[in-house]
């Protein structure tokens, strides 16, 4: 059966749809496929820019980085060419002390042999040792007087230092190096800190006289182990000084002395007596103040930052029940003030029942206390006693 016409043109309708159809399909899909071409190199651009900015941010921090390790290399070299100045200046300095120190023995000796009475010493009924002692005694005597303090003594150049200092210090008179002394006038009677060789001279043989004391029977070597112990302690308290003054840390220290009129206490041993501004004077106490985080040795430290600690503290017999530890106490104070210290710390004896209640009669409190185990474990023993060795930190509750 044949189509009839209207089959037929029906059938051309539906070919000339299905070509239009067709047509268009493949028009979208090549419009389709050039979007997505372009998504594709648009997303390359990106990942390359991404690529070069990463390269460019890890360039940068390379390039901190070692500016970074060159500040760092160049910080080092300066401490280290700082640490290498002042060891070479402490080197130096040790060196003028030792120069000075065996130019001092020498000396000493030369003035013992000029004061040795000769005659005496060839005498077979007399005690060699005691003219020898004496011969040492009178040399250390006539030495203390001929150093005398003034600005006289003093190069064109020292003195033209200025004539005043800052704080409540008065009456400072120059030392022999171009610094000063303070001094300070408390109920008629001064305090100072110690910085010539004669004033550290008696401050060490006050406290070889005060910690070392020997029953009567055994007089004559116990004053000469006394003198042994001076002449080591003064020749520490040198080298504190000179440490002190070479040290670039924060650390601190200074020998606090305590003087009056030689003529008010006229039995004071010679070797006590210093040149002042109006005459001879007495060094009737001594203590040291140290600025640091713990002293060695003692094995309680103070809990505040920033401490400072009194040690060796010691009063003269002839001027006891005088109100001279209280003068020291106060130039402590002042002094550790003037340092900008968080707080003041002494140790004592746990025994020592007078010190204790003069520290607390001072204002002084108890912050730390040993135990006897503790003490019996680092063997502090005290007449012969384990443990009972014991120490106490008390702290100035008043700073």
């Amino acid at each position: 059966m044949r189509p009839t016409g209207a089959r037929l043109g029906l059938i051309r309708m539906v070919k000339d749809l299905y070509r239009d159809a067709t047509s268009f399909g493949n028009s979208e899909l090549e419009l389709l496929k050039r979007q997505a071409q372009e998504l594709q190199q648009e997303l390359a651009q990106i990942d390359e820019m991404r690529r070069e900015r990463e390269k460019a941010e890890e360039v940068l921090a390379l390039a901190k980085l070692r500016e970074a390790v060159a500040n760092i290399q160049q910080v080092t070299d300066a401490h280290k060419l700082q640490e290498q100045l002042v060891a070479k200046k402490l080197e130096e300095g040790t060196q003028e002390a030792e120069r000075k120190l065996a130019e001092e023995l020498e000396a000493k000796a030369v003035r013992i042999l000029q004061a040795l009475d000769l005659e005496k010493a060839m005498d077979p009924t007399t005690d060699l040792e005691e003219v020898v002692r004496r011969a040492a005694l009178e040399a250390s005597t006539s030495e203390s007087r001929g150093q005398a303090d003034g600005p006289d003594d003093m190069p064109e150049a020292r003195q033209s230092q200025p004539e005043a200092i800052s704080g409540s210090f008065s009456g400072s008179q120059r030392r022999n190096y171009g610094t000063w002394r303070r001094r300070e006038q408390t109920n008629t009677r001064l305090w100072m800190h110690a910085e010539q060789d004669p004033e550290l001279q008696a401050a060490a043989l006050l406290r070889a006289q005060t910690f070392y004391v020997y029953p009567p029977e055994r007089k004559f070597a116990g004053e000469l182990h006394q003198l042994v112990m001076a002449e080591n302690e003064f020749q520490l308290l040198r080298q504190q000084q000179l440490d002190d003054r070479l040290s670039s840390s924060n650390q601190k220290f200074v020998c606090i002395i305590a003087v009056c009129a030689a003529a008010s206490l006229p039995d004071i041993e010679a070797g006590l007596l210093v040149d002042g501004a109006e005459g001879k004077e007495a060094v009737v106490g001594s203590m040291d103040l140290w600025a640091t985080r713990a002293l060695p040795d003692e094995y309680l430290r103070g809990s505040r930052q920033n401490p400072a600690y009194i040690a060796n503290m010691c009063v003269a017999a002839e001027a006891r029940r005088r109100q001279v530890g209280g003068v020291m106490l106060e130039a402590a104070r002042s002094t550790a003030r003037a340092w900008g210290v968080g707080a003041m710390y002494v140790h004592t004896m746990a025994v020592n029942e007078a010190a204790r209640q003069f520290y607390a009669a001072a204002g002084f409190v108890v912050e730390k206390e040993e135990s006897s185990n503790e003490a019996h474990y680092r063997g502090h023993c005290l007449d012969g006693v384990e443990g009972r060795g014991r120490t106490v930190l008390l702290r100035d509750a008043t700073l």
